[in-house]
C-alpha cells in the first residue's frame, strides 16, 4: 500500500518593520516525503490577454477568466495530471507560499479548486497581497478547497508583496486570515496558528464551528485553531517552531535575506549529521526533527522591497533541492526571459538534463559520504552565491540608473541576463561537482 505523504513544510514571513532594510522577507522549504513527480521546473509564465466570455477551465470546476492575467516565475510541480505553481513571485511582487495543516472539516465530495490553482489564480490575476487574500477567500466562499492528498485538508498561505504580508489559513471550506504586524513576524510549521485575533474569516466561521460541536459559546472566546485545528502540537511541527523562534526571535527588527537563507539550511542543532540518514529522514540522531531534511523539494527567499520600482527592488532567491548543499539564486520580479532549458525539462526519473534533478544529485552524493564530501559542495556553492549577491548589487544600481533615464526596457534586460547566466552557471556548477558533463 502506498505511503501517505507528509508535507513538512516550514514558512517564515518578516514585516516590513522588521528587517534590517525595511523590506518585507518570506521564505518556505518545500518537502514532500513520497511524492510520485518530486522533480521542480522553475518557468516563467507570461501575462496574456483573453476576448470577453472566455471561461477558464481546472481541474474541478470552470469559471470565467479575466481579461488579462500577469506574468510570474514560480517552481511548478507536477499534480493532477498537469504542472501548478508550489510558490512563486509575480510581475507586481506578489509572492506565495504554503503549508499544509490538518483540520476537522472533511473534504470536500466532489468540485473545488486545488492548493496549486489558487496559487496560480492569486499569482496571475493579484496586484497586492490583500487582494490575493479576498482572492483566496472568495474562492473558499465560492468553491471550497481540495487536496490530492485524504490526510490534508487545510491549507495555510503565506502571500507577500513589497508593503505587507498576510497569512489565510483554510479548511475545505472555512476560512480565517491575519495581517502580519509590520514590527513582527509568522512562524509556520504544518499546524494551524490562528486563534481569535484573525483580521478576517468566513461570515458563518463560528455559527458553523457551534453547530459541528466543535465550540460551546459559553465556554469562552472562540478559538478558529481550537475549534478547526486537528492534530495540534505533534512533537515534528513543535520541533520546528521551537527552532523558528530561537533562530529567528531575536533578528526581529534586524532580519536579512540571509538571515533567512540560513534557517532554511538549518539542521537543529550543532554538529548535526548528513541528513539522510537521520531516523525517518526527519528526525536528527539528539531527537530533533529538521528544518532542511532530505525531502526538501525547493526553497525560497523572497526579498520584497518598496523603493525600488517592483521589477528591480522584488527578488525571489530560489534554490533547487535541499538548501545545505546547493545554492540560492536570484529571480526577479521584472525579469522577462524564459529560464534555461534546463529548469524546464526532468519528469519522474533522474536525469542530468535537469538542472533539478542535478542539484538532487548533488545532495544525494553528498550524503552518502557526507563527513569528507559537505566542505568541498559548500564552500563551491558559497562562493557562488556570495558573489552572486555582489553581482545582483551591482546590477541593480546599473538597472536603477537606466530607469532613471528613462530606458525601462534596458534596465530589465540587464537583470534577465544576470539571473539566466547565474541559472545555467550554477547548473554547470552542478554538473561539475557530479563529475559529469551532458
Amino acid at each position: 500500500m502506498k505511503q501517505q505523504m507528509r508535507k513538512n513544510c516550514t514558512s517564515v514571513a518578516f514585516g516590513k518593520n522588521a528587517t534590517a532594510d525595511g523590506s518585507v522577507l518570506m521564505a518556505h522549504n518545500e518537502d514532500g516525503e513520497d511524492e510520485e513527480h518530486p522533480c521542480r521546473h522553475l518557468t516563467y509564465h507570461p501575462g496574456a490577454t483573453y476576448p470577453p466570455g472566455t471561461e477558464l477551465k481546472l481541474k474541478s470546476e470552470t469559471m470565467s477568466q479575466v481579461s488579462a492575467t500577469y506574468a510570474y516565475y514560480s517552481n511548478d510541480g507536477y499534480d493532477f495530471g498537469q504542472r501548478h505553481p508550489v510558490d512563486g513571485i509575480n510581475e507586481y511582487g506578489v509572492a506565495i507560499c504554503g503549508n499544509t495543516i490538518y483540520t476537522r472539516e472533511q473534504g470536500l465530495q466532489k468540485g473545488g479548486i486545488t492548493v496549486e490553482e489558487y496559487m496560480q489564480l492569486v499569482l496571475e490575476r493579484c496586484k497586492t497581497a490583500r487582494e490575493g487574500v479576498n482572492l483566496i477567500a472568495q474562492l473558499q466562499d465560492n468553491y471550497g478547497q481540495i487536496f490530492g492528498y485524504p490526510d490534508w485538508t487545510g491549507m495555510t498561505y503565506l502571500i507577500a508583496d513589497p508593503n505587507e504580508v498576510w497569512a489565510i489559513e483554510c479548511a475545505s471550506r472555512h476560512w480565517a486570515a491575519k495581517k502580519c504586524p509590520d514590527d513582527g513576524a509568522f512562524f509556520y510549521a504544518n499546524e494551524m496558528l490562528l486563534e481569535s485575533d484573525y483580521d478576517m474569516a468566513s461570515v458563518d466561521l463560528i455559527d458553523y464551528a457551534v453547530e459541528k460541536g466543535w465550540h460551546d459559546r459559553s465556554g469562552g472566546p472562540f478559538s478558529f485553531k481550537d475549534a478547526y485545528g486537528e492534530r495540534l502540537g505533534q512533537e515534528w511541527n513543535v520541533d520546528r517552531m521551537k527552532q523558528m523562534d530561537i533562530l529567528l526571535s531575536p533578528k526581529i527588527g534586524t532580519a536579512t535575506v540571509r538571515d533567512l537563507m540560513a534557517l532554511l539550511r538549518d539542521h537543529g542543532y550543532e554538529n548535526a549529521p548528513p541528513h539522510a540518514f537521520n531516523p525517518g529522514g526527519y528526525r536528527g540522531d539528539a531527537g530533533h526533527y529538521l528544518i532542511c531534511n532530505s525531502y526538501t523539494r525547493d526553497s525560497e527567499v523572497w526579498h520584497l522591497r518598496s523603493y525600488p520600482p517592483v521589477d528591480i527592488g522584488c527578488v525571489m532567491w530560489c534554490c533547487m533541492s535541499s538548501p545545505c548543499e546547493n545554492v540560492f539564486q536570484p529571480i526577479w520580479a521584472g525579469a522577462k526571459g524564459n529560464t534555461p532549458l534546463e529548469y524546464n525539462v526532468g519528469v519522474d526519473e533522474p536525469d542530468l538534463h535537469s538542472a533539478w534533478w542535478a542539484t538532487k544529485s548533488v545532495t544525494r552524493m553528498v550524503d552518502r559520504d557526507y563527513e569528507n564530501r559537505i566542505k568541498l559542495v559548500r564552500d563551491t556553492w558559497q562562493q557562488r552565491e556570495a558573489a552572486e549577491f555582489e553581482l545582483a548589487a551591482e546590477r541593480e544600481m546599473l538597472a536603477m540608473i537606466l530607469w532613471q533615464n528613462g530606458q525601462k526596457d534596458e534596465a530589465v534586460k540587464l537583470l534577465t541576463d544576470l539571473q539566466n547566466i547565474c541559472l545555467h552557471g550554477n547548473y554547470l556548477m552542478a554538473l561539475n561537482l557530479l563529475g559529469r558533463r551532458i
